[in-house]
């Protein structure tokens, strides 16, 4: 059964259809045929054989190829490199189901097409596709493929593009997500995803804060990046260390999610309408792993009772619906993507809460070596007002020696309008003891009236904490990198070093 799954769906009987062999046909819980085959673009015979998953809103087809598709309710064909993947039977009856898994393989074939018992494929032109009857065989017509030009594709990349990912069920979806976007940019592109397992994902017994190695969550895949068994490795860009190691830097952060951290409440006070940190029962127990939250509960919270707990998400929620903990601080984003929003209690407005470093944003990682043909193949995933926070958050964290092992938080803003326009960056950074008795918290804002393009004329190779983006006008970043590091030094003359050299001493 595949991981998070609560079903498992067998595999059909070979068998052979209208001329095509090697053929296998599963069936889901309901009783329709899922059958999926590809062709090449001569209609040569081609054999794969390949995972299906359906898992919290995405499909992710997998071998040495693996695409994930974002949930659809209509009919499309798409291409892995030359290999077109009909998948139009899957995607409405799926929609409703938070959890399956599918083991189907691709049928050896020539030039075959599906279709329904009803006629041909339903193309995009004809609307959502049709599902087949239970009973119902499905049905192959001889209609070759059309005929399609080389890609300009090639001369970026022309082989299996390996991307890295950890192994937890968010990972996965949002290693997921950033190859739906880049599919959606270069079609023909072809996908291997490399599950990596890492210390911070071992290292379940202790607290964070007292593994005592930067890098917790991304160290095993820098290896895998540096020996070339992967090409690109996508991150949660809060656990990437704003210094990367040597030759490796982000080539892309992708549009922002929601940054604040959430409140779960336990389901046995909610139903009582305890639903905020505020109403909570003094006593309360609120679970956590990241000292920045503890040093802020602590400060603003002094009646609740903070506690550890380790795990991922999954493992948190049955932590907390056991009754271990009466809450949870979590970030939103990634409850959101793991389709709990309905858990959420309470957003933390970041005027009163901090929250990580990066947090929201997704970061693709490469090698300096292949820069020059990674960089314009993720450009497509890159929005500049999150890369110009990230630049100004991740700056200041840097400057401060920062971590997940010392309690700083911040809050951003970019606006990044025409060219011809005047546009804002503002950041607020804090620093905070563990005990709660003391914090440091500044913030600036510039107005910058100079006409800045975000689009950079001339090519750039600079890093930027850690970020390289040759199609960003280099000036913004450096705005950016220079306001970051200024309300640094600012949060340590006023004795945000001295806190956090007393955090450090004391761990």
């Amino acid at each position: 059964m595949t991981p998070g799954s609560d079903r498992e769906v067998g595999v059909g009987a070979r068998g052979t259809t209208s001329g095509v062999d090697d053929t296998y046909t599963g069936h889901d819980p309901r009783g329709y045929p899922l059958f999926i085959f590809t062709r090449d673009r001569a209609g040569l015979a081609t054999h794969m054989i390949m995972n299906v998953e359906y898992r919290t809103g995405s499909f992710l087809v997998s071998d040495k190829a693996i695409y994930s598709m974002q949930l659809m309710k209509s009919y499309k064909g798409y291409e892995l490199g030359a290999l077109q993947v009909v998948v139009g039977l899957l995607m409405v009856q799926l929609a409703s189901w938070p959890k399956s898994s599918f083991k189907v393989s691709f049928a050896r074939n020539s030039g075959f097409t599906m279709g329904t018992p009803d006629g041909p494929p339903n193309g995009p032109a004809d609307g959502p596709a049709k599902l087949p009857s239970a009973a119902g065989p499905v049905v192959l017509s001889s209609t070759p493929p059309p005929s399609r030009e080389p890609s300009a594709m090639n001369d970026l990349w022309d082989e299996p593009l390996r991307v890295g990912t950890r192994k937890s069920e968010l990972a996965k979806i949002q290693t997921a997500w950033v190859i739906t976007r880049l599919k959606d940019a270069f079609p023909e592109l072809l996908f291997e995803v490399v599950e990596i397992s890492t210390l911070g994902d071992h290292r379940t017994d202790v607290p964070l804060s007292q593994v005592g190695q930067r890098g917790l969550f991304t160290k095993e895949l820098d290896i895998a990046l540096a020996n070339n068994e992967v090409d690109i490795i996508v991150h949660s860009l809060k656990d990437v260390p704003t210094v990367l190691p040597d030759r490796m830097l982000l080539g892309a952060v992708c549009e922002r999610e929601d940054p604040c951290d959430a409140v779960i409440v336990s389901k046995s006070l909610k139903n009582m309408e305890f639903r905020s940190l505020d109403s909570l029962p003094a006593g309360s127990v609120i679970g956590t792993s990241s000292l920045r939250r503890l040093a802020q509960l602590k400060t603003k919270y002094p009646n609740l009772v903070v506690q550890d707990i380790r795990g991922n998400l999954n493992t948190r929620l049955r932590k907390l619906d056991e009754g271990n903990y009466d809450a949870l601080i979590l970030a939103a984003c990634g409850v959101t993507r793991m389709n709990w929003s309905h858990r959420i209690s309470e957003l933390l407005s970041p005027s009163e809460f901090l929250y990580a470093v990066g947090q929201g944003s997704l970061g693709v990682q490469i090698s300096e070596e292949s820069a020059s043909k990674l960089l314009p193949l993720l450009h497509p995933l890159c929005h500049p007002p999150s890369v110009v926070r990230a630049v100004l958050e991740r700056s200041f964290l840097k400057r401060l020696e920062g971590g997940c092992s010392v309690p700083i938080g911040v809050a951003s803003e970019a606006t990044l309008p025409s060219a011809k326009e005047p546009w804002t960056l503002s950041l607020t950074g804090g620093v905070f003891t563990l005990e709660g008795d003391q914090s440091v918290v500044m913030s600036v804002q510039k107005r910058f009236s100079d006409p800045i393009s975000t689009l950079s004329e001339t090519s750039s190779s600079k890093a930027f904490s850690g970020i390289a983006l040759s199609q960003l006008n280099p000036v913004i970043l450096e705005k950016a990198e220079e306001m970051g590091v200024n309300l640094a030094d600012a949060v340590i003359q006023q004795g945000g070093g001295k806190i956090l050299d007393h955090v450090r001493s004391t761990k």
